[in-house]
């Protein structure tokens, strides 16, 4: 994000995912944008500046070096987008989303507060069945699902919220249960992927899932 004084940056802001134990601020690249005009030589060395700040590791998802270089070249298409004030061309006009009926405006905003002392059974309405389970208050909504409520549907893929193959309905709104702790459940209304079930049918997205061999998250999922 820049903010402008004419053609002048007069402040910065480039945060980075997947390169480092948590999202991390690129300061040094920020600074370098700071007071110039977004040019060429200006966008070259704020995203090696970037690219330079981290020390990414090495795992079965990419290399290291793999990951340096998306830096620079995606901070780079980010501020040559900004620079052509294009940076919204290539999002949908109407994007799918898992919002309910409120389309997220307040979604998750409860009717009143509800008060869950630490230790006490969470009282909670799982896939349309009420539920009262006296473990798990310690636990991520993802792992009380997984272990106390037995609903194994529920996958973990990241576990920092980046990948969504945990996501369930939560009072309406989809939400991502490794970010949720399982108190929160307390009064609510859960849906996972079990309880999309209709009548003994399976829903589409079941369907779907078997027939194409899906992944709960699909993030790696190739075009073909």
């Amino acid at each position: 994000m820049l903010a402008f004084d004419g053609d002048t940056i007069t402040r910065a802001t480039i945060t980075l995912g997947s390169v480092a134990p948590t999202i991390y601020e690129a300061t040094v690249a920020q600074r370098s944008l700071v007071g110039r005009k977004l040019t060429p030589d200006t966008i070259g060395e704020a995203s090696r500046l970037a690219a330079a700040a981290v020390s990414p590791i090495d795992d079965v998802r990419g290399t290291a070096a793999y990951r340096s270089e998306m830096v620079r070249v995606l901070v780079s298409r980010a501020l040559k987008a900004l620079a052509a004030n294009n940076e919204s061309a290539a999002y949908p006009h109407n994007p799918a989303l898992l919002w309910g009926e409120a389309h997220g405006a307040g979604a998750l905003r409860l009717d009143q507060q509800i008060e869950h002392t630490e230790g006490a059974p969470i009282t909670t309405t799982i896939n349309g069945e009420s539920r009262t389970i006296t473990t798990g208050q310690d636990k991520t909504l993802l792992r009380f699902l997984r272990e106390d409520a037995d609903l194994p549907g529920t996958k973990e893929g990241c576990a920092e919220g980046e990948c969504g193959a945990c996501t369930v309905f939560l009072d309406g709104a989809a939400v991502m249960a490794c970010m949720v702790a399982a108190p929160r459940a307390h009064g609510a209304k859960i849906v996972t992927v079990e309880g999309l079930r209709d009548e003994g049918e399976l829903h589409p997205i079941q369907t779907a899932f078997i027939n194409q061999g899906a992944v709960q998250c699909g993030y790696c999922t190739p075009d073909s």
